[in-house]
Parts: structure tokens; sequence; C-alpha cells
């Protein structure tokens, strides 16, 4: 029945150019019976074609319209939302409409978050800043009256101690927070002081005339603390510490044993540590005259440039160790003239130096009966000294002025699960290489009375990188941080404080 339909249709259709009375007259008026034809649920639908097709429900003939790429992506992002992973659903939903539509507000809202949470870190910045400035200040006022040669360095070397006793124990402890040179032993007398700082802001609060003011701006440390101290020795947290430190020894007769074979039983263990660039990093810093004391078989050596500096002098405790020293710097610098090598330790080091008519070798370096150094380095060496604090301040003591003493060593580590571990290990290590591992490298550098000028730890903090100078003299322009070169007068920075 319905191919009859469709015959008929189209016989109506073309019956104009079919008829026959069209070959004599094509004005002819042609009477027409039709047949009418009426249709019911049928879709008339276009597919990629531009002429319509009438598809029937039950035909074969259906057509259906490929899908977009909009729909496709509609139907799977509504199949994840069902996806009985929660991560799934999630990631679902940061693709649908309704969140991309919400987006923006998000995007505001967050942004908001950060410029105040940015503006608040700020805040804090400038405030530590300016506690930090004041208390530099009022650390080095003497500074102005001691003499100086025409750079700004002072002509005598003073200890930093000279500088601290300038502000009350409080204020030196939060110096130490600020500067991130707090040390481990400092930490139980800091947590001291933090308590009796919680109680005075609750006595400062509990006036309502103070209910909207900052403590931190109305606190003065100078008036508060100013002849108060607090006693270690009641302290049981740095008690504790100091039972962990392992007495000091002279190690020259172990390194005298241990010389033919050191660097062979040793080279594996800086391999993987990656030693080689920090010695690279050290020997980097060396120029001018330089002294290495405790430098061990002259593992240094292969990354020294004598282009860099006017004299090397080489100082260690052990004579076996001091001829592979000199052995290696001959094979590897054989025509280089100003090279000293001086057995000795670090702690008679001003004997040394003072004395020329009994250490030619030192005398023909410098001429001069006062020896002095523009640089003095060493590497691994103050857990083996057997007095360190006076060791470095020999080395302090033979600094030029503006001169720097760059120091490589391995110590306690910032997490105390670490320092557990080097605690439980020191005594082995120090019977298998002669060095007291689980020393405090801050604290003995403290101790000694030098400045530090650059302190990075590397390796979970165990490795110290320390370049130090003597007290008062000024900075160079490339050891100043981001925010004194850039927010700073940089004239008044590299000037000795005031």
């Amino acid at each position: 029945m319905f191919k009859q339909r469709n015959q008929q249709l189209f016989r109506l259709i073309n019956l104009k150019i079919n008829h026959p009375l069209s070959a004599f007259s094509a004005s002819a008026p042609i009477a027409i019976k039709t047949i009418p034809i009426s249709f019911s649920n049928k879709q008339f639908i276009r597919s990629n074609s531009t002429d319509p097709y009438i598809s029937y429900d039950n035909s074969k003939f259906y057509v259906r319209r490929k899908k977009t790429h909009e729909e496709i992506h509609e139907e799977m992002i509504n199949k994840k939302l069902k996806d009985p992973s929660k991560m799934v659903r999630l990631g679902a939903y940061f693709q649908t409409k309704k969140f991309n539509k919400n987006l923006t507000k998000y995007l505001v809202l967050a942004y908001a978050v950060f410029i105040l949470y940015g503006s608040y870190h700020l805040y804090g910045i400038f405030i530590k800043q300016k506690e930090l400035t004041n208390l530099n200040n009022k650390k080095y006022k003497l500074n102005s009256s001691f003499e100086k040669d025409d750079k700004g360095n002072n002509l005598k070397t003073y200890s930093i101690k000279d500088f601290e006793k300038n502000l009350n124990e409080y204020e030196n402890i939060r110096l130490k927070e600020l500067t991130g040179k707090l040390r481990e032993r400092d930490i139980p007398k800091l947590n001291a002081y933090k308590e009796i700082l919680k109680e005075k802001e609750t006595e400062f609060y509990s006036n309502p005339e103070n209910k909207n003011k900052k403590f931190i701006e109305h606190f003065d440390a100078t008036k508060e603390f100013n002849g108060f101290t607090i006693n270690n020795d009641d302290l049981p947290e740095y008690l504790e510490y100091m039972k962990r430190m392992l007495p000091a020894r002279d190690t020259s007769p172990f390194f005298d044993d241990k010389a033919s074979s050191y660097d062979s039983e040793i080279g594996t263990e800086e391999f993987f540590l990656g030693l080689g660039s920090r010695r690279k990093w050290l020997m980097k810093n060396a120029h001018g005259d330089v002294l290495e004391v405790a430098s061990g078989t002259g593992r240094n050596i292969k990354y020294l440039k004598p282009t860099n500096i006017d004299s090397i002098t080489y100082l260690d405790s052990s004579p076996k160790m001091m001829n592979e020293t000199n052995k290696k710097f001959r094979e590897k610098f054989p025509f280089y003239k100003k090279a000293a090598f001086v057995v000795g330790r670090a702690e008679d080091l001003l004997k040394l130096a003072g004395n020329t008519a009994e250490n030619n070798k030192i005398e023909k370096v410098s001429q001069s009966h006062k020896v002095k150094y523009d640089t003095i380095i060493e590497s691994f060496g103050i857990c083996s000294h057997e007095d360190p604090v006076k060791s470095i301040n020999n080395m302090l003591e033979l600094l030029k002025p503006g001169g720097r003493l760059v120091l490589l060593e391995h110590g306690r580590s910032t997490y105390s699960s670490l320092n557990n571990y080097l605690d439980k290990r020191a005594p082995k290590r120090l019977s298998t290489w002669g060095c007291r591992a689980n020393l405090d490298i801050g604290a003995i550098l403290d101790d000694s009375g030098v400045e530090i000028v650059e302190e990075k730890r590397h390796q979970f903090g165990t490795l110290w990188c320390i370049v130090a100078k003597r007290p008062g003299d000024p900075r160079r322009y490339d050891e100043l941080n981001f925010y004194e070169k850039y927010f700073t007068n940089v004239d008044d920075v590299i000037k000795p404080l005031k």
C-alpha cells in the first residue's frame, strides 16, 4: 500500500513534464485530477544532503543525525559523574558547564585570599626586618669608634663577643632566630623566653586600654630583659644536648696511620655524597694569599686554580698526611713556587705564623714577621681539632682586613631524628675516620667570635658551607641579600655597621 502511494505522489509531481498535451501547446490549460494524500506520524529530517527525506519509524531506511563533539563530551561527563570513584567524579565535575560558569567567581575569591594573605605576610616581613635592623644597629653601635683603614675595615681584629655585649641575652638569641642562625643548643633557652613573653602578652591584654593595640609594637626587649639571664643548667633539654657531644682529643697519631690508604678509602664515600662539587665551591672562594688548615692529603688540590691566588700555604698536624699533600701538589703544579707545606696544629697557628725564624717556609711566602691571609679555607677539619674554638680564633687573627674564612664541614642536622642517628653513630665514626661527626658547627662558630656572611646547609643540614669574616668588616656587594640589594641604600649596607 505504501508503495502505491509513493508511486502516485511522484506521478503527480512529474505530470506536467510527462503529459501528452505538453508536446502540442505549453500554454494550454491542463485539468489534473488530484488524489488527496495524508501523512500521519511521519518525520521530515535532514542528513548531510540538502534534500528532504521522509522517514518511517519502522522503515529500514530510517536516517539518524550524527552527534556533535559537544554532545559526545557531555555524555562522557555524565557517565563519569556516576562513576564509583570519588576522584573520577571530582575530575568530571571540574569539566561540567556548571563549574566553568562559576570558575570566575572561584578565581576572584582565590585572588582576594592571595592578596589578603600576601599583605599579612609582607607586613610580617616588614616588622621582622625592622626589628632585625634595630638589633644590628644596636649591636654594632660602637663600631664607628674603632680604628679603620681607608676601605672601612677595622685595623684591629675584634671578636663578635665584643659586639654581643651591646645586646642582652634575649636580643642575641632573637637576632640569631631572625637571621636563620639559631643553633640547637639555643632552642631550649629560646623556648623559655617565649614562655615569659606569653605571660607578658597576657598581662598586656588584661588592661582594657590595650585591647586594640598590638603587643609586638609596644614590647621593649631592652627594658624588659636587660640584666636578665637564664641559666642553662636549669634547662633539662640543654643538659641532654651536652651529654651527646663526644669529648675532644688530638687525632694526629690516627691520621699518621691512615695517610697511605686515606684517599682510596674515603674516595668512594665522597663520590656517592657528591662532595666533589662542594670542594669545587670551596676552592672557588680562594683568592689572594691562601692558607688551608687541616689540608690532609690535599684532596682540594685538583680544584685549585693557581691563576686565582697569589700564594698558598698548607697546614696539617700529621707529617705523613703533609707528605701526601706535597707530593700531590708538585705532580699537578711542578713549576708553582709560592707554595709552603707546614706541619703543625691549628691550635698553635699564631705561634707558627709569628715565629718566622723557626718557620722558614712560611717566611718565604709572606716575607713579613706577622703573616696575614686574604683567604683561609678548611674542609672537614673542625671535627678533628682538639680545641675547635681556639683553632677558629687563630684563623680569625690571621685574616687580613676584608679577608674571608671559608669552611666546608659536616656536623649536626636540622632534623632531630637524624641528629639522634648521628649521636648513636658518633663513637664508631670517631674510631673509623678520626672525627666527631655530631658536632654543632654553628655553635662552635658562635663561640669562636667570627661573623658569618653566608651559611648554607645541604644533605638534610649535615653539610655546612660557611663564609665568615672579621666582626665589623664591611660586606661585599655580592654578599648582600635580595632585600638589601634592591630595597636599601647599598652604599650604607656595604659600609661597617654603625
